[in-house]
């Protein structure tokens, strides 16, 4: 399903006399300009006049580049839920094309976000999906604090295409419930396991000294490394 078929069924909900900028135009530069690391609307627009060539291989844009003044109220009256649905859908689309995928489910708190030092627990927390190959964030979901983190998780596992994909979270989604809806939608995980799961770390650790002790060819066999030089600096990783 192309771009136009996925984001037609926004309504625009502007007036005949204002429609001088067609909306799917003013969806399409907003879309490509975000994904080419535009931060506001000004950086869209600017975007938008140093490729309007390349845009216009794709869209009319009949009228031009809309200015950073009618982008924003345009995006500003659309309902936000839809669009957040049809990003979805087209991202999916795209990724259904595309060999297994990484993609790292994480929570981050906003830095100096909370109402007052002394309330700290007001901060705002979300939950984001990152594909990792194409470098995007797939969906965002707010949470009410770090410890509701995962009802946030489980919901972004619901609403994405991960089928034949490698979804990767940290300790806090180290749970049944996790798994289990990962594997429902056919898709396989890396989960971090930390003291939060006291008795799997110890079954864990005893079962890696115990193959370690007894069967080490079972480890050199079932081993990857891996060496990067990036930032700097030269990092190795290795599974087992």
């Amino acid at each position: 399903m192309t771009f136009e078929a996925t984001f037609s069924i926004i309504t625009d909900p502007r007036k005949d006399i204002n429609l001088k900028h067609d909306l799917l135009d003013i969806l399409f530069l907003v879309v490509t300009a975000l994904l080419s690391n535009a931060e506001g609307w000004v950086d869209i627009e600017e975007f938008g006049r140093t490729k309007e060539d390349w845009l216009k291989k794709y869209r009319p844009f009949e009228n031009g580049i809309p200015s950073h003044d009618t982008i924003a109220r345009v995006m500003s009256i659309l309902d936000p839920d839809t669009l957040n649905q049809c990003f979805i859908s087209w991202v999916n689309q795209i990724r259904d094309h595309q060999d297994l995928q990484i993609i790292a489910i994480d929570g981050k708190t906003l830095k100096h976000s909370y109402q007052s030092s002394t309330d700290k627990l007001s901060a705002l927390h979300s939950v984001s999906a990152y594909a990792t190959e194409q470098g995007i964030s797939l969906i965002q979901k707010k949470s009410d604090a770090k410890k509701n983190e995962v009802k946030a998780v489980l919901d972004i596992i619901d609403e994405l295409q991960i089928k034949k994909t490698v979804i990767t979270a940290d300790a806090m989604s180290c749970l049944d419930k996790v798994a289990d809806k990962i594997i429902k939608k056919g898709a396989d995980y890396v989960l971090q396991l930390k003291a939060n799961q006291a008795l799997l770390l110890r079954e864990t650790k005893a079962y890696f000294h115990k193959v370690r002790r007894d069967n080490p060819e079972l480890i050199e066999k079932n081993q990857y490394t891996e060496t990067t030089s990036e930032h700097g600096r030269i990092e190795t990783r290795q599974c087992t």
